[in-house]
């Protein structure tokens, strides 16, 4: 499974949208990619930006804020998604909270 498929996986399973280290931890979690780099959440953010910005509005991903991403095919059955990343997680990443 590459990394794409892996994001596609976890978002799947968890049915949420996620931010980007969360999505790796959970991939890494499920032997669905094994790292060889120091830097797998940047390979994973990497991939679905470039599909996001490939695919456009025909992408896989919808993206919901910094770092966060969700399928679109959850999108189309959800009037109003809502994404929480806790104020200590958003603290720790250096990040706003999103809602």
């Amino acid at each position: 499974m590459n990394y794409r498929e892996a994001a596609i996986q976890v978002l799947k399973d968890e049915k949420k949208a996620l931010h980007y280290e969360e999505i790796t931890k959970i991939a890494i979690e499920r032997n669905y990619i094994t790292p060889k780099g120091k830097t797998p959440h940047d390979t994973i953010s990497t991939e679905i930006s470039r599909d996001i910005r490939k695919n456009e509005t025909d992408s896989v991903f919808l993206k919901y804020g910094k770092g966060v991403y969700g399928l679109r095919e959850f999108e189309a059955n959800t009037p109003m998604v809502e994404v929480n990343i806790s104020e200590n997680y958003a603290e720790e990443h250096h990040q706003d909270k999103v809602l």
